[in-house]
């Protein structure tokens, strides 16, 4: 928990706390201006040793058991209670010996020590309680928090592998053979393709916040990644983007775009004879980011595991989106239309309108 937040609500607890005593000793039939310097002690003790308290939690207990960190707390508690019911004593008498209060009769002291400890010590055993329920609440909600962040993470972070490296293969086997036949443009595939590695590799950065670049930047990827299966595909496959200025800048998942494009490769374009092209539109609409990917596909698939493969890409594309976004607040949407001899596929994404922090 962040010390200055520790800070603000322990003060705000026990003000609270001393507060609820302080009306109580009001309503009395008759009240004496030192009952609050004594409820003052009271409270106050057991705040500075509920903060003693959780300095030694943070040292030690904090690594063993739910169990013994409830029984820690509960010890505490019964100590904490009993420290601030003897400085309550104190004071008490120190008043007394001053002339102060009234002074207490010879042999009356055991009776008004028992009279002050046992009330006050079951009161602030009770406070010190329900502060030990508040404080192992909020430690386990953000251990719950930094787990889940952590495992959303390292999930993340697995799709994204399992999404882009397969690509790479292909592309090497077209260089190797575009070498002996024309060296310039092996060259610059191989440029081309170090600029799609080094930004694949940004996305080893675990935090969700680094797992989101701007479309602009995508864009850029997604062309470089075209240029390079235009090496095996030629004039077969063309690429045609229509992305208004303001879409530009908003974000979007590292390498979302590319997967959408070599998926529309492998299970449309690369299916056809003829080849195609894609089409992709970016707007913003009603404060949301709509994405357009639009390529022809065969009317009938070749076979069942072509159709499984692109479920599952499609499906690792919905696993990303809902890590990084939540259950409903991105869509994906695919579907397939018939044209005249050949079918049309387009995948439809909408998600939030998010733009870089300055």
């Amino acid at each position: 928990m962040d010390k200055r937040y520790y800070l603000l609500y322990q003060l705000l607890g026990w003000l609270l706390v001393w507060s609820l005593l302080i009306v109580i000793i009001y309503l009395r039939p008759f009240f004496d201006w030192t009952e609050v310097v004594f409820a003052s002690v009271l409270v106050g003790s057991a705040g500075v040793f509920s903060h003693i308290a959780r300095k030694l939690f943070s040292k030690g207990a904090q690594s063993h058991s739910v169990a013994l960190q409830f029984l820690y707390f509960a010890f505490m508690s019964l100590v904490g209670a009993l420290v601030a019911s003897g400085m309550l004593v104190l004071v008490f008498y120190v008043f007394a010996q001053g002339g102060v209060i009234d002074p207490v009769p010879p042999g009356k002291w055991g009776f008004i020590i028992r009279h002050i400890t046992v009330g006050n010590s079951f009161n602030m055993f009770g406070a010190l309680l329900l502060w030990s329920a508040f404080y192992i609440t909020i430690i386990k909600v953000r251990q719950l928090r930094d787990t889940s962040e952590a495992l959303a993470s390292s999930q993340l972070e697995a799709l994204s592998q399992q999404l882009n490296p397969h690509f790479l293969f292909n592309m090497l086997n077209n260089i190797r053979a575009l070498i002996l036949e024309d060296p310039a443009r092996a060259r610059e595939a191989l440029a081309r393709l170090a600029d799609m590695l080094r930004y694949s590799l940004q996305q080893g950065n675990h935090s969700q916040q680094h797992a989101k670049v701007t479309l602009a930047e995508e864009l850029l990827i997604a062309e470089e990644y075209v240029a390079l299966c235009k090496i095996q595909f030629e004039q077969r496959l063309s690429y045609h983007v229509e992305v208004t200025e303001e879409a530009k800048a908003a974000l979007v998942p590292r390498l979302l775009i590319q997967l959408c494009i070599e998926n529309a490769i492998k299970h449309g374009i690369g299916l056809l004879r003829e080849g195609g092209t894609i089409q992709l539109t970016a707007e913003i609409k009603a404060g949301r980011l709509h994405i357009s990917l639009t390529n022809p596909c065969p009317l009938i698939e070749k076979v069942n595991v072509q159709e499984q493969s692109t479920g599952i890409g499609l499906r690792n594309i919905r696993d990303r989106l809902k890590l990084l976004y939540g259950d409903k607040s991105a869509q994906l949407d695919f579907s397939k239309a018939k044209q005249i001899d050949f079918g049309q596929a387009t995948i439809t994404l909408v998600l939030p309108f998010e733009m870089e922090q300055e």
